[in-house]
């Protein structure tokens, strides 16, 4: 019952973000492509800072990640089965010494090709107000091979970028789509094949988005956009 009302101390509260007692390795975002064939694991770890035992409590604050996908969040201590809705809470084993604490997204797309969002607060369940959000960004593409992925490689730039985006390729591409975070197809234009284009983006809103490169039929290259008005 104790826990069970330092959660719902944290939900009610309302109060502003003040991470001190831990940090993010490698990062509080990661964005990252994945096979649709294979399961992906990806793993955020938070380091103890406080010098003390630490006690980690968790809600999900975000999930866009399709339902058809399998999967699963996992904690320090303890696997939850699947990847958790909207507002679920719950609370990982004490972290102290040279343990560190973690949080662990594990997505299997089952063929898809859509991309989701998963952001998770991690907060000091004794300090409900020290805390902060992880994210996973996850992108679905079609498998290809080691070489190829080199080879295939975008660079957009300016990004973020604003009116326009210069798109440049280690191969040639013929048609581009900008989709958001919740795998919405918001652009999709056909262009003769080429390894260079400038797009116009100023019609989409400020944002985060997926830039994806077609080759015919197949999605060979993805990458992050950031959209700034």
């Amino acid at each position: 019952m104790k826990q069970f009302t330092k959660f719902f101390f944290i939900l009610l509260g309302g109060m502003a973000t003040a991470q001190t007692s831990f940090t993010w390795s490698p990062n509080d975002t990661i964005i990252q492509d994945v096979n649709p064939e294979l399961y992906t694991e990806i793993l955020i770890e938070q380091i103890n800072t406080s010098g003390e035992t630490l006690e980690l409590g968790i809600e999900v604050v975000k999930n866009t990640i399709d339902e058809s996908w399998d999967g699963m969040i996992c904690l320090q201590g303890l696997c939850l089965g699947q990847i958790r809705p909207e507002g679920f809470t719950s609370q990982m084993a004490p972290i102290s010494g040279e343990l560190n604490g973690y949080t662990k997204l594990t997505v299997y797309p089952a063929g898809g090709t859509q991309s989701g969002e998963l952001r998770i607060r991690v907060f000091n369940i004794n300090n409900p107000t020290d805390g902060d959000t992880c994210t996973w960004i996850v992108n679905s593409v079609a498998a290809i091979g080691v070489n190829e992925i080199e080879s295939n490689s975008c660079q957009l730039f300016p990004n973020p970028s604003t009116e326009f985006v210069n798109i440049e390729s280690g191969s040639e591409f013929d048609k581009i789509e900008i989709v958001d975070l919740q795998g919405r197809i918001l652009v999709s234009q056909k262009v003769a094949e080429t390894s260079n284009f400038q797009l116009n983006i100023s019609k989409l809103k400020s944002a985060n988005y997926i830039v994806r490169l077609f080759n015919g039929q197949e999605v060979f290259s993805s990458k992050n956009l950031i959209i700034n008005d």
